[in-house]
């Protein structure tokens, strides 16, 4: 009985936190936005956008687990390391991708 309640405290716990890191992200993007309708010319190159694709697969992912833990959780992580890959060979390391 115990295992069942440190389990379910454990997967409550990653909802949580997963659900936040999602907020958050959507919270940024937002206000990026709305800060940004100013700007000329802000265009990104294709490594930006397919980073910012990995990374939305990623947060797709922690929001899946909610229902399918193993398949979402196991999404968001092969995206998340694909995304420090991504970051490892930034071919323009003078411009960081900046999240």
């Amino acid at each position: 009985m115990k295992k069942s309640t440190l389990f379910s405290i454990i997967l409550w716990t990653a909802r949580i936190l997963g659900i936040l890191m999602v907020a958050f992200t959507l919270f940024m993007f937002v206000g990026y936005n709305f800060e940004g309708q100013d700007r000329q010319n802000d265009a990104l190159d294709t490594f930006t956008v397919f980073f910012f694709v990995v990374w939305g697969i990623g947060l797709a992912g922690l929001l899946f687990a909610i229902w399918k833990p193993k398949i979402g959780g196991l999404l968001s992580l092969l995206s998340f390391v694909v995304l420090n890959i991504l970051a490892a060979v930034n071919p323009n390391p003078a411009a960081p991708i900046h999240l």
